[in-house]
């Protein structure tokens, strides 16, 4: 216990260096991030990141912004994250190589320097450039490097490859491969072969292909992502017309110029700031943000470095001659200067920890350098939980089981189903590589998965009952013939109790299309004989508690065109015109939201006005709605962006939640005062539609997400508050078509029983869904039939927490059960159990506030003593 003690010191404590206010944190094998405030000069905000290249886990590595260039740019923090998975984790990042918009020569990429990953060019000029490398031996190098390339055929005749993935130019050759596209965009000007790789890809080596297939005088050749494509203009063409043919095989040897070896990682910079301990004159004077990239005398360690600037009062940014003295004084003896500017970036454990000096913040990029450490969860986990807590699905159903691991740093990290020991006890079932639970039975059980010494324990229900889930998208590729993939028409979703019916209401621009919500398919339309007005005469669809089908039409400008309600009675109903309002030069009906019922007045209808920070609010008298509005102003915002959506939490409370495209969910009063705000990385910021529900006495929300990886809905636990929202679940993506012109999608709830929720997701251009939650039921497991087979203590959750989490624990035999809590110096501070206890599965409470001499935010252990058993696990404190 002393040594576990001892290092558990050592790496929460800060240690003083460089002054004036600095700290160092170690963040992964032989990786230690410093984060230095300067006031005596400056001020500076700098951070560093500090890699031990010499641990053979260790190694740095570039990443390429949305993996295909000319795509556009990427967030350094995104592409940190898409790279991080156990046994390839991202410990830190930093942007690297510069970039611009329009490349006069090359419409087609963006970077300034050439750039190698993973053994292969992603973007090669033979023009040098400094540059940062690495080859496969773990040599450092920092020189102007340019690429190089040649060509070998069976006759013997060489050429030169000018460029790789560039614009094919007068008599030059160019070759191409995935990180290009799936197409080489040149025109008929060109000859072009398809090439297969057939011997290992290694930078300096050579390496043979085959021609797979000719093209000539055709362009823009297609080629998979294991293809290379060889494109030849003017001589060269001539050159591949009459020297090679289909099922040749060639040699090709890819080099840097000047030739560094087998380079494995490369990228450009400039200009270089520090060579052989000697920083060169004539660098640039002006201020900027800076990153850089150096390493030290003897090669064994690489700093990756920030400063950020443009921020007076705060950090000013430095100077190159600034920098590089800087860079020197931390012990680079070669260095070279990264993008800077609004780029500068630097992100550690998935985190960005400077200060990106953009007004919006942190500046998508076009690629970016990584620290990687090969090691796998498994083998410096130090707690996990699996979630759902509580599995609920039919028989015909399976369940991914996610695992939520803290490594012994304290930070996330991803664990594969692989490296998790899965039992199930009481149910037939398995467990697949990725994590998906799959039943053989019905009936209810538990899953237990081990890692280690570390256990966690969910439970499992599996009906014969079918659960109504379905999905027609283009993730699919099932999408509906109704539903068009390119002209943002379906935008309104609500789910109905309709005369027996499960009942989906999608509007389909101008149509509202009626869906068996049991089974997705279409089964009618409401007749809209008599809907006018509105720059779309409908536009989203809502439903009473009491089955009252209520759509609204799109405005630009309600003066000019009124904002327009509409009612049916019932499926085969006319519309009936509720509310006619031009109070104001407001675009409305994007997002509608409707609660209570029409029969007693309780019906209310909220409406955002787009671009502003103003909800309008209808309510009823005398069967019918007011027509004059309240109008609420949100007190923290003066423009929330488009396609506001509100959620109000419901009958008995008028507080309610807006979300839209330029917020994070934010929760108001009656009245417009801000309640709270959801904090920054639970949901996208590409979101909008929004709904409340609540079971149990847990409290949650549903939001659309819109965009690259998403067209999905994020589901969040906010029982403990929005300023505590946590993810609880992400229904998958419905596509990747683009959704960029009315940024819509639509939500809708449904409770199925027993704790089941159904989640309806609209994505527009990408299909509609139907997807299962289940909410945690449990709170004391002592009703469980099934006895555990040996005593476990399981990993509590939430971790870390708040205020209250939940411990559970199981014993085989009836035994005394005692349960501790100590702080990090082994002290006893509380008894949380001590009693008898019959075999079975428990779950406890820890309430921080409820223990004597409240704990504070820290490190802290609890403790299952039963039957000389004794188990021990760490929980983290947070408030």
């Amino acid at each position: 216990m002393k040594i576990k003690l001892f290092f558990l010191f050592i790496i929460f404590c800060t240690i003083n260096l460089f002054a004036d206010d600095s700290t160092v944190v170690i963040v992964g094998p032989g990786i230690r991030y410093h984060s230095v405030y300067k006031t005596s000069v400056g001020p500076y905000n700098i951070k560093i990141l500090e890699i031990d290249i010499t641990h053979p886990k260790n190694k740095i590595k570039t990443v390429l912004a949305k993996d295909v260039l000319g795509t556009g740019f990427e967030k350094t923090s995104s592409m940190a994250k898409r790279s991080s998975r156990s046994g390839h984790i991202v410990i830190g990042a930093v942007n690297a190589d510069f970039f611009g918009i329009s490349d006069p020569y090359n419409p087609y990429t963006f970077l300034i320097g050439s750039m190698i990953k993973d053994n292969e060019y992603t973007f090669g000029r033979i023009s040098q450039r400094p540059s940062f490398a690495i080859d496969t031996a773990k040599r450092l190098i920092i020189n102007d490097l340019g690429f190089s390339g040649i060509i070998k055929t069976k006759q013997g005749y060489v050429r030169s490859i000018s460029s790789l993935n560039d614009t094919v130019r007068l008599n030059n050759l160019v070759i191409f491969n995935k990180y290009f596209g799936n197409s080489t965009k040149t025109n008929n000007s060109v000859t072009e072969l398809r090439l297969k790789r057939l011997t290992p890809l290694i930078i300096g080596d050579s390496i043979k292909f085959v021609v797979r297939a000719k093209n000539v005088g055709i362009g823009n050749m297609s080629f998979s992502s294991d293809e290379y494509v060889l494109s030849g203009n003017g001589t060269e063409k001539a050159f591949l017309d009459s020297a090679i043919l289909v099922n040749d095989t060639l040699t090709i040897v890819f080099n840097t110029n000047p030739f560094k070896g087998n380079i494995f990682t490369m990228t450009g910079g400039g200009p270089t700031l520090v060579i052989n301990g000697v920083i060169p004159d004539g660098l640039q004077t002006a201020v900027h943000p800076r990153t850089g990239v150096g390493f030290n005398q003897d090669s064994t360690k690489v700093f990756f470095v920030t400063v950020d600037g443009r921020q007076p009062g705060f950090s000013v940014g430095m100077s190159l001659p600034e920098f590089a003295n800087y860079m020197k004084s931390i012990g680079c003896y070669n260095a070279v200067n990264l993008d800077g500017g609004g780029s500068t970036t630097m992100v550690v454990r998935n985190r960005v920890v400077n200060s990106p000096s953009d007004a919006a913040g942190e500046r998508p990029v076009a690629n970016a350098l990584l620290a990687i450490s090969e090691i796998y969860a498994s083998e410096v986990i130090d707690s996990f939980y699996l979630w759902p807590r509580q599995i609920f699905i039919d028989s015909t159903q399976s369940k991914k089981i996610e695992i939520y691991g803290k490594d012994i740093w304290g930070y996330d990290i991803d664990v594969l189903p692989s490296e998790v020991n899965w039992e199930i006890q009481g149910i037939n079932g398995y467990i697949d590589s990725l994590g998906f639970f799959y039943p053989l039975q019905v009936g209810s059980g538990i899953i237990i998965g081990r890692i280690r010494n570390l256990a966690d324990t969910i439970s499992i229900t599996v009906t014969g009952e079918r659960i109504p889930t379905w999905s027609f998208s283009d993730a699919g590729n099932n999408m509906p013939s109704w539903l068009s993939p390119t002209a943002s028409t379906e935008r309104g979703l609500a789910y109905g109790f309709i005369n027996n019916n499960h009942r989906l209401y999608v509007v389909s621009r101008p149509n509202v299309l009626i869906l068996d919500a049991q089974t997705g398919d279409v089964v009618g339309n409401l007749n809209i004989s008599g809907v006018t007005g509105g720059t779309f005469t409908l536009n989203d669809v809502e439903v009473t508690d009491d089955g009252k089908i209520i759509a609204a039409n799109l405005t630009t400008n309600a003066q000019t065109s009124s904002f327009r309600v509409y009612k049916w009675d019932d499926e085969s109903s006319s519309p009936q015109l509720i509310i006619e309002y031009s109070g104001g030069a407001y675009r409305l009906g994007d997002k509608i939201t409707v609660v209570g019922s029409w029969s007693d007045n309780s019906a209310v209808i909220y409406a955002g006005v787009a671009n502003s920070n103003r909800i309008l609010k209808w309510t009823m008298n005398n069967n019918a709605f007011n027509q004059t509005p309240q109008e609420i102003i949100l007190s923290d915002v003066s423009n929330y962006g488009t396609n506001p959506s509100v959620a109000p939490i419901g009958k008995g409370n008028s507080n309610f939640f807006v979300n839209a495209t330029s917020i994070l969910p934010k929760y108001y009063s009656p009245t417009g005062s801000i309640l709270g705000t959801c904090p920054s990385g639970v949901v996208a910021t590409q979101s909008n539609a929004i709904r409340y529900f609540e079971k149990f006495g847990k409290k949650f929300l549903v939001t659309y997400q819109y965009g690259a990886f998403n067209e999905n809905a994020r589901i969040l636990d906010i029982t403990n508050g929005i300023a505590n929202a946590r993810i609880y679940e992400t229904t998958p993506t419905l596509g990747d078509n683009a959704n960029n012109i009315g940024l819509s999608g639509d939500v809708a709830v449904r409770y199925y029983g027993r704790g089941v929720f159904i989640i309806y997701v609209l994505a527009t251009n990408n299909g509609i869904g139907a997807y299962q939650i289940t909410i945690d039921t449990t709170t004391v497991a002592e009703s469980e039939n099934l006895i555990p087979e040996k005593f476990y203590l399981s990993q509590n959750f939430p971790n870390p927490f708040n205020s209250t989490t939940r411990i559970r624990f199981g014993i085989p035999k009836q035994t005394n059960v005692r349960i501790y809590v100590y702080d990090c110096l082994g002290r006893r501070i509380s008894e949380l159990l001590n009693e008898f206890k019959v075999p079975g599965h428990y779950e406890i409470e820890l309430n921080s506030n409820g223990i004597t001499n409240q704990l504070t935010s820290g490190v802290y252990f609890y403790q299952l003593v039963a039957d000389e058993k004794v188990m021990t696990k760490k929980f983290v404190l947070m408030k």
